[in-house]
């Protein structure tokens, strides 16, 4: 089975993780595990949402280009400032993209 592990971070520090895997064409999210002191507080829900975004497309270009911009813009930007710059850049590519991306969504869609 191909696995995959997905690590949430706040502010540098992995604060959550989960396994995803694909067996026989099925993927499935697994491992969700979170520190105790994050829990009730949605990070582990974010490995879920970018585990099930990684399962949606093979080529996993929207899952990457989320987490370029992301980490671009943390850099630039850091921890307390990153969030609106990153969503701004990931909505330009997106859509700069969107031909592209909607035919690799429905290749996957297809099988």
């Amino acid at each position: 089975a191909e696995q995959e592990y997905i690590l949430v971070l706040d502010d540098g520090k992995p604060v959550s993780t989960c396994r995803v895997s694909v067996e026989e064409g099925v993927g499935h999210v697994e491992r969700v595990a979170t520190l105790e002191s994050y829990r009730g507080k949605h990070f582990g829900a974010a490995g879920i949402v970018a585990a099930e975004q990684w399962l949606k497309e093979k080529s996993h270009w929207t899952a990457l280009i989320g987490l370029v911009c992301s980490a671009l813009c943390l850099f630039f930007f850091g921890s307390g400032r990153f969030m609106i710059p990153s969503m701004i850049a990931i909505l330009a590519l997106l859509s700069i993209f969107r031909k592209p991306l909607e035919a690799d969504f429905d290749v996957e869609a297809e099988k």
